[in-house]
């Protein structure tokens, strides 16, 4: 029923490591798919799969063991369930930032609706893009081929435009919190900064895709930048008020992780990658929306290595 498909940029480096996090998985097709292009990866490895539920992981997801018994009784609910997600944990930390990272993705001041990714989040329910994640996803086969699949010319972001086209064919998408895997964040400022960057990029090209009004949101961060830019050339004090507001915020979100995690100091780290996640995520959206003007488009390599183990 399940067939469980993963892209990854070089299956002999990484088939090993996919098998010790796929242990747990008994009784269900496994497809590694090689590439450069994980959304057209995806794609032809959704074509050769005989399961009716294709469910999505990364090369470094962790599934939870009853995940696909959980996903089943789901699917029976309700006909017009053609999606189920739920959220990426982080359990153990290799480093501090990890667990700061970790921290700040689940919070509401750095990802609004999106948190419900990165955290166990109320219960089950009838959702959209903005809650589930393409890394820890269960979609019908004959949906998925119907509606045509992931867009080659997005990376990241795929799923959610694929998911926005879903919906306007009338199925639904379910957020479970028990539907979880586990897997890694970032492991310093460097990488998550490069992170929220290709996030920021990603979400304004889908958006040029699929366009919703709960996407505008998605565009405070650039104004966010265009703001600090000009108050760089500005005098007036009233217009550091709304930074002010942004500071203060900042702060409280800051000692309220830092008070999560037992550590005050880490007060800091927070402060620094709220504001980081914001900056870089308006940096990259203000660079989506460049390469939108200037039409320069993504090279698409088509070329994948199918492998079922």
């Amino acid at each position: 029923m399940f067939s469980i498909v993963v892209p990854t940029k070089k299956i002999d480096s990484f088939e090993n490591k996919i098998k010790k996090n796929l242990k747990n998985i008994k009784n269900v097709e496994i497809i590694l798919v090689e590439g450069k292009n994980p959304s057209h990866q995806r794609n032809e490895a959704a074509k050769q799969a005989k399961g009716n539920i294709i469910y999505f992981l990364d090369d470094d997801s962790i599934p939870k063991k009853d995940n696909l018994s959980k996903a089943k009784k789901i699917f029976k609910e309700d006909k017009k369930i053609a999606v189920i997600g739920g959220p990426v944990l982080q359990m153990t930390f290799k480093n501090f930032w990890q667990k700061i990272f970790n921290y700040v993705f689940a919070s509401f001041f750095a990802t609004g609706k999106s948190m419900a990714r990165y955290k166990k989040y109320g219960e089950k329910r009838i959702s959209n893009e903005k809650e589930v994640i393409l890394c820890n996803l269960f979609i019908k086969k004959e949906v998925f081929i119907k509606v045509g699949g992931f867009l080659p010319e997005l990376y990241p972001n795929e799923e959610n435009e694929f998911l926005n086209r879903l919906k306007k064919h009338g199925y639904k998408i379910i957020y479970d919190p028990d539907i979880f895997i586990e897997r890694m964040h970032r492991e310093n400022l460097l990488q998550f900064i490069i992170q929220c960057f290709r996030y920021g990029k990603g979400r304004v090209e889908q958006i040029f895709y699929t366009f919703t009004k709960g996407d505008l949101i998605n565009f405070i961060p650039a104004f966010f930048v265009f703001y600090l830019i000009f108050l760089v050339f500005s005098n007036n004090k009233f217009y550091f008020l709304p930074l002010i507001v942004y500071i203060i915020l900042n702060i409280f979100y800051s000692f309220k992780n830092a008070f999560l995690i037992k550590n005050i100091l880490s007060f800091f780290a927070f402060f620094i990658s709220f504001f980081l996640l914001h900056f870089f995520y308006g940096i990259g959206s203000i660079a989506g929306i460049i390469l939108k003007i200037f039409n320069i488009k993504k090279t698409i390599i088509k070329k994948v290595k199918i492998k079922k183990i």
